[in-house]
């Protein structure tokens, strides 16, 4: 190690290790990629482990909340399908393309956001 990493207190590694972890996992690495790189910029273990493990549930909260607007835009485009297609059985019966375009499109976008919320 050198002169400027044996100075460091333990609130200084943990703040160079979360954003070391930050930039690794935005560029797409894997957790055993992060640990080693994190070990060879000579951040402490636990440290380490400490700072995988928050950044990881912080990435997967921002996940279900995403997913969550996802699924709630899906909600609201069944809604609009359904409320089209009474509006159209009363005004023009034969008229059953965009209700059902709207409201297949809303169940597909739900399913795959209540896939990424579990």
């Amino acid at each position: 190690m050198n002169e400027n990493t044996d100075k460091l207190t333990n609130s200084e590694w943990r703040k160079k290790a979360i954003l070391l972890v930050q930039r690794l996992q935005n560029s797409g690495l894997e957790t055993e990629v992060i640990y080693a790189r994190l070990a060879k910029q000579g951040v402490p273990s636990d440290i380490a482990k400490e700072a995988v493990n928050n950044v990881i549930l912080e990435f997967k909260q921002i996940d279900k909340k995403e997913a969550k607007t996802s699924f709630n835009s899906a909600l609201i485009s069944i809604g609009l399908g359904i409320g089209t297609a009474i509006i159209s059985l009363f005004v023009v019966p034969g008229y059953v393309f965009i209700p059902f375009v709207l409201i297949a499109s809303g169940v597909i976008y739900a399913l795959m956001a209540q896939k990424k919320m579990e």
